[in-house]
């Protein structure tokens, strides 16, 4: 039993992934136009240093009044671009960390987020260094555009999955052997 137990341990050991979502914080403003937002974001690295994102929201999205948490809408083309439910904005849901040279966080297609009225809130990159745009639409049309805006991305630490799996199992080990004395 024992020995089956240290087998199957070794075996979960080797073949357990890391390729885990990871979790980004996220801000945007332009103070110039009172726009800004923050939230969270998961997403899975493609293995290049560009991330899917898979989750997000928005909690904090203030456009002159406050519109409430946005959510992402997920790219179901990913990594390729899709178009907007509206019709509006293309998107890819695609995050460079860190950013690749000479480019910034976002790339020309960006982030899609919407709300409950059917706002959408396009935020993207344009091009090559720290420039980035949010773009709103309703109703087939653009009723704010804003292209001053800082974007700002950290990955949020989280613990390792292996190193606690390995605290749990080292925690039954002494539990057993506690138990046998």
């Amino acid at each position: 039993m024992k020995k089956m137990f240290l087998l199957l341990t070794a075996v979960l050991l080797l073949v357990a992934t890391t390729a885990m979502a990871t979790q980004f914080e996220f801000s945007y403003t332009d103070s110039s136009n009172d726009i800004y937002g923050s939230g969270k974001l998961n997403a899975v690295d493609n293995g290049t240093g560009i991330f899917t994102v898979t989750a997000g929201n928005s909690t904090s999205i203030f456009l002159g009044a406050d519109l409430g948490l946005f959510s992402l809408i997920t790219n179901s083309n990913a990594p390729g671009v899709s178009t907007s439910p509206s019709g509006l904005f293309n998107y890819d849901d695609l995050l460079y960390y860190p950013p690749q040279t000479a480019l910034s966080n976002l790339d020309t297609s960006g982030l899609l987020f919407t709300n409950f009225n059917g706002i959408e809130l396009n935020i993207w990159g344009n091009g090559a260094g720290q420039f980035y745009s949010a773009y709103t639409g309703l109703n087939g049309g653009y009723p704010a555009q804003y292209n001053n805006v800082t974007f700002s991305v950290t990955e949020v630490p989280e613990p390792s999955t292996m190193l606690l799996l390995a605290a749990g199992l080292s925690g039954l080990a002494a539990m057993r052997k506690r138990a046998k004395r």
